[in-house]
């Protein structure tokens, strides 16, 4: 079986699937906290 998924449209592949579930519905990142996902999902997609 193919690691891509093919649909009838497009071909994919999902590496990573992030879930920020809001429970609280409450700020949950600062500034530093997000600035710091940014540049580690701006690495991931370089890889």
């Amino acid at each position: 079986m193919s690691e891509f998924i093919h649909k009838s449209h497009n071909v994919t592949v999902l590496l990573y699937h992030l879930v920020f579930p809001a429970k609280y519905r409450r700020a949950v990142f600062d500034e530093s906290v997000d600035e710091e996902l940014k540049q580690v999902c701006l690495e991931i997609e370089l890889r």
